[in-house]
């Protein structure tokens, strides 16, 4: 088991598209992967629509350098991202 020591911080990067979506995925009960889905072209994967939209969309609060992640060790435990709604 890891102690807060090893537990560090930092904000989201491209290399963690993948690792996000699954968490995005996952915290929203499979909402996001469903609505991935409605977007996905022929033979395209929700979650890669998902990693995509991560990866890419600079607009949207899911873009990942809006992301704080969570590492232990070298790997994500777990990460945060937050908005204001209107």
């Amino acid at each position: 088991m890891s102690s807060t020591k090893d537990l560090t911080f930092r904000a989201g990067q491209p290399r963690d598209a993948s690792d996000l979506a699954i968490l995005w995925d996952a915290a929203s009960r499979r909402h996001g992967a469903w609505y991935w889905g409605t977007l996905a072209g022929p033979g395209q994967s929700s979650l890669e629509v998902g990693r995509n939209r991560v990866l890419n969309n600079t607009d949207a609060p899911h873009y990942h350098a809006k992301w704080h992640v969570a590492e232990a060790e070298g790997q994500i435990i777990g990460a945060l991202f937050g908005f204001s709604i209107p």
